[in-house]
């Protein structure tokens, strides 16, 4: 895929992630599959340039907000010295940018801490899920045991 491809995808793939918030929750969650199969075509990281195109920034901000700790850079493949920015956080990222696209100041910071904050209550509710599952499987751990204990006795 061409870097012009790839942008074009990424752009499309923002678009309608805005477009889904207006949308019935039947919807969103059809769109959100369609989201996740565009998604899965493009790499794990997309390059800082492409990245910047879609955010409508340089790639130097890019570089600026990566060494303040607000944009997370990982290699663009292994033993490749170069960086991008996860394409997934590159996606919600943009899509936040869209929604607050009417005030300009500040909406780079304010887009980058809502994007931080839904990541954490995602891991947040998997974190729950996974507590929920283990003591799931714990309590069946237990009833087999006493079953298994009541059949001795």
């Amino acid at each position: 895929m061409t870097t012009d491809e790839q942008y074009e995808l990424l752009e499309s793939i923002v678009a309608l992630r805005v477009e889904a918030d207006s949308c019935p929750e039947r919807v969103r969650r059809s769109l959100a599959a369609v989201e996740k199969r565009l998604l899965s075509t493009l790499p794990h990281v997309t390059r800082k340039r492409i990245a910047a195109r879609v955010l409508g920034v340089s790639v130097q901000s890019l570089d600026r907000w990566a060494r303040s700790g607000d944009l997370p850079l990982r290699p663009i493949s292994s033993g490749i010295t170069h960086m991008g920015i996860p394409t997934a956080f590159l996606v919600d990222l943009g899509a936040e940018l869209r929604r607050d696209a009417s005030d300009a100041s500040g909406r780079l910071r304010d887009g980058l801490t809502q994007v931080h904050e839904q990541r954490a209550r995602n891991r947040s509710v998997q974190d729950a899920h996974n507590l929920i599952t283990a003591v799931h499987a714990l309590a069946r751990g237990v009833r087999t045991a006493r079953e298994e204990d009541d059949d001795v006795a």
